[in-house]
C-alpha cells in the first residue's frame, strides 16, 4: 500500500481531501496530516510518504518553501501543491521545486483523481524498476561473496557493480559460521536478536555455503558489537545455537581467509569436551600438535582390541582405552568425516564379532545402516565414544549374564575330563575368556562351592574308584587323580571322605601288597 500525507492549515479542507476520492481504492492510505508547514516538515522526514499534498499558504513554513526544503533534504516522494492562486509565477516556482502537479482551489474531484492516478502509475513503475534492480544487485552480491569465500574471484575489476553499489564497501570484515542446536530452527534470527539488530540490517550478509549458515559482518560497529557480546556470553550454556568465528580482515578480497579460519574452528568443534557457545581461532591446536594419522587398518585393530576386552569382561580396561583413543584422535590430523567413518568401522567390527560368537544371547543391535547414520549424526567426538563405550559395557553385561548360566557347566565338564592334570583357576580362566578372580566368583555363585572345593571333590571321588582296584598303590592313585604329593592327597582324601585312603580300603577288605 502506498502512503499519502496531507498538509493544510484548514481542518475542513484536510477532512475534505481525505473523502473527495477513495484513497484505499487507488492503493493509498493516509499516513499523517498537519495544519502548519513546520509540523509537516518534521513528519515527512520521519514517515517518508510516497505522496504529499501541500497547501501553498500555511503558517510557520509556506508550502513552496517546504517543498524546496524537502527536495534539498533528498526527499524523492511525489508532491501535489494545492493553491488558491492561479498566477503563473506560483506554478513556475512549483516547477523549480520538482512538484508533480499544481492544483488550484477549490479542488475538483476529477482533477485530483487524474493527478493521483498519474502519480500512482509513476510510483508503481519506479517500484517495479527498483525491485528489479535490487533483485539483480542482490543476486550479484551473493554471487560475488560466494566466489570470494571460495577464493574463485580475486577482485571486482571485471564486475559491473562497485562495492558501494552492493553495500559491501567498509573498513573491516569478519566471517561467522553459525549452527542450530536441537532447540532452535532459526539461528540467524536468534543471533540478530542477541545483537539487537534487525535481520534486514545493512551491517550483515547471510549466505549458505556448502550447507553451512554463513554470516558476513561488515564494519567496525557491528564487529565491535559482536565482540562485546562474545565477551559476555562465550561460556554460556544451554543456548539455541553456536558460533564459529574467523579472524577480522581489512579487505573484501581477504574474506576467504576469515571463512577458512571459521571453517577450521567449526570442524574442530567436533573435538570439544563440551559445546562452547562461541569459538574462535584460540580454540585451534598448534599444527605441531597434530602428529597421529589414522588409517582404515587402525580401525580394525582397535576393534579387535576392544573385542578382547569384551570377551575377558574387562569393563574398566575398555573405558580406559576409550579415553586413550579420544586423546589420540584429538591430536590426529584426520578430518571429522574420516574419524566418523573410522569409529563406525571399529564399532561394526565389534558388533559383527560379538554376534558371531554370542549371537544366541538375545542382545539386539541397530542395523548397519542405522549404526552408520547414528554415528554420522553426532556433532561431538565425546558423544560417539560415549555411545561406543556404553555399547561395550552392554555387551560385557550380556556375556556375563549369558555365560554365568553356561560357563560353570562347561568348566565342570572340563574338570571331569582333565582332573588328573595340573589344573589351577588362574590358568583355566583364560581358556574360557575370563580373568581368574571373576571366574571364581561365577563358579562359586552357580556351583554352590568354590572351584578348588569342587576340584578336590571330583579328584577324591575318582580316587575312591581307583582305590577299589587292588592293582594300584596309594601313591599311584594320588598321581592318577592329579596329586603329585601323596601326603597332600592323604590330607584331602580324609577331609572329603572322613578317612585316609588306607582306612577306606580296610573298610572294604581291599589289601594291596
Amino acid at each position: 500500500m502506498l502512503t499519502v500525507y496531507i498538509a493544510d492549515d484548514e481542518d475542513i479542507v484536510r477532512q475534505g481531501l481525505k473523502k473527495i476520492i477513495n484513497w484505499k481504492e487507488l492503493g493509498f492510505e493516509v499516513c499523517g496530516e498537519a495544519n502548519n508547514g513546520l509540523t509537516a516538515y518534521n513528519d515527512i522526514g520521519t514517515l517518508n510518504p510516497d505522496l504529499v499534498l501541500l497547501d501553498i499558504q500555511m503558517p510557520k513554513l509556506q508550502g513552496l518553501d517546504l517543498a524546496g526544503q524537502l527536495r534539498e533534504d533528498g526527499f524523492t516522494g511525489r508532491i501535489i501543491i494545492l493553491s488558491g492562486y492561479s498566477e503563473f509565477k506560483y506554478a513556475q516556482a512549483a516547477i523549480k521545486c520538482h512538484v508533480d502537479f499544481y492544483l488550484t482551489k477549490p479542488i475538483e474531484e476529477e482533477d485530483l483523481y487524474k493527478a493521483v492516478m498519474n502519480i500512482r502509475q509513476i510510483l508503481q513503475k519506479k517500484k517495479l524498476h527498483t525491485e528489479h534492480l535490487s533483485y539483480y544487485q542482490e543476486k550479484a552480491k551473493r554471487k560475488i561473496l560466494e566466489e570470494m569465500i571460495r577464493n574463485e574471484r580475486k577482485s571486482l575489476a571485471s564486475f559491473e557493480y562497485s562495492l558501494g553499489d552492493l553495500n559491501l564497501q567498509t573498513d573491516l570484515y569478519q566471517i561467522l559460521i553459525i549452527g542450530a542446536l536441537e532447540s532452535s530452527s532459526g539461528p540467524f534470527a536468534d543471533f540478530c536478536s542477541h545483537l539487537n539488530i534487525p535481520i534486514t540490517s545493512n551491517y550483515i550478509e547471510q549466505l549458505k555455503i556448502e550447507s553451512l549458515e554463513v554470516i558476513l559482518l561488515k564494519g567496525e560497529f557491528i564487529i565491535g558489537r559482536f565482540y562485546a557480546f562474545k565477551d559476555r556470553h562465550t561460556n554460556e550454556k544451554n543456548t539455541s545455537y553456536f558460533i564459529n568465528a574467523g579472524n577480522v580482515v581489512t579487505g573484501i578480497n581477504d574474506i576467504y581467509y576469515s571463512y577458512h579460519e571459521a571453517l577450521a574452528v567449526h570442524e574442530r568443534r567436533f573435538f570439544f569436551e563440551e559445546q562452547s557457545f562461541i569459538a574462535d581461532s584460540d580454540d585451534l591446536p598448534a599444527p605441531s600438535d597434530l602428529k597421529v594419522m589414522f588409517t582404515a587398518e587402525h580401525s580394525r585393530q582397535f576393534g579387535q582390541s576392544f573385542y578382547e576386552h569384551i570377551k575377558l569382561h574387562k569393563v574398566r580396561e575398555s573405558k580406559h582405552q576409550i579415553q586413550e583413543l579420544q586423546a589420540k584422535l584429538l591430536n590426529s590430523g584426520n578430518s571429522v568425516e574420516f574419524i566418523k567413518s573410522f569409529l563406525t568401522g571399529m564399532y561394526l567390527y565389534i558388533v559383527h564379532a560379538f554376534q558371531k560368537d554370542y549371537g544366541g544371547n538375545g542382545l539386539d543391535f541397530l542395523t548397519n545402516a542405522e549404526i552408520i547414520q547414528q554415528i554420522h549424526n553426532y556433532d561431538v567426538l565425546k558423544d560417539i565414544l560415549s555411545f561406543i563405550s556404553n555399547e561395550i559395557t552392554r555387551m560385557i553385561g550380556a556375556i556375563s549374564n549369558f555365560s554365568s548360566e553356561h560357563i560353570v557347566d562347561d568348566i565342570i565338564e572340563y574338570i571331569k575330563h582333565h582332573y588328573s592334570e595340573d589344573i589351577k583357576l588362574k590358568t583355566l580362566a583364560p581358556k574360557f575368556g575370563y580373568n581368574g578372580s571373576y571366574l571364581g566368583k561365577i563358579f562359586n555363585k552357580n556351583a554352590g562351592m568354590s572351584f578348588n572345593d569342587y576340584l578336590h571333590s571330583i579328584r577324591t571321588e575318582k580316587a575312591k574308584g581307583l582305590l577299589l582296584d587292588e592293582g594300584y598303590k596309594v601313591y599311584e592313585v594320588s598321581q592318577k587323580v592329579g596329586y603329585k604329593n601323596v601326603d597332600y592327597f592323604h590330607l584331602k582324601f580324609k577331609s572329603y571322605n572322613g578317612c585316609t585312603p588306607n582306612e577306606f580300603r580296610s573298610k572294604r577288605n581291599i589289601h594291596v601288597d
